[in-house]
C-alpha cells in the first residue's frame, strides 16, 4: 500500500529508531525487487526499490502519533497543511483496514498494534469534522 507517494531526492530521517525501521524496509524491498528478477521479470532491482519506497512522511506520522501538536508538527515539515492532515487520514485508514485484516487472519498481536495505531491517529485538528471528514 502506498500512501505517501511523493518522491524526494534525499530525505533526511532525524529519528535513529525511524532511519533503522526504513533500512529494514529498503532491505526487504530489495529482497523482493530480487527475487522477481529471479523470477524472470525484467526489472531493474534499484528503480524498483525506489519507486515502492518513500519515507519523506514518515516522522511527520510519527511525531503526530507520539502526541504533538499539530502546529509543532508542521514545524518540521514542509508540507502544506491539507496534504498532511489528508495523509494521515488515509493513513489511519489503511491501519482500520490492516486491522481488520489482521483479525480474518487470526494475528490478535498485529491487529492490536494497528488499533493502537489508529487511535493515536484520531485526534485534535486531524480529525474534527471539517473540510477533510466527511461524516
Amino acid at each position: 500500500v502506498m500512501i505517501f507517494e511523493r518522491e524526494e531526492k534525499e530525505v533526511v530521517i532525524k529519528n535513529q529508531r525511524l532511519k533503522k525501521i526504513a533500512e529494514q524496509m529498503t532491505k526487504i524491498a530489495t529482497n523482493l525487487s530480487s527475487l522477481e528478477v529471479q523470477c524472470g521479470m525484467n526489472i531493474d532491482v534499484e528503480s524498483m526499490v525506489a519507486s515502492r519506497t518513500h519515507f519523506g512522511f514518515m516522522e511527520v506520522a510519527y511525531n503526530w502519533c507520539k502526541g504533538l501538536s499539530f502546529a509543532e508538527v508542521m514545524k518540521c515539515t514542509n508540507y502544506d497543511e491539507g496534504y498532511v492532515v489528508n495523509t494521515l487520514i488515509r493513513t489511519e485508514g489503511v491501519c482500520r483496514k490492516l486491522a481488520d485484516i489482521a483479525y480474518e487472519i487470526g494475528n490478535p498481536d498485529l491487529r492490536h498494534k494497528c488499533e493502537e495505531v489508529s487511535q493515536a491517529m484520531m485526534r485534535d485538528i486531524v480529525f474534527t469534522p471539517s473540510l477533510y471528514i466527511q461524516e
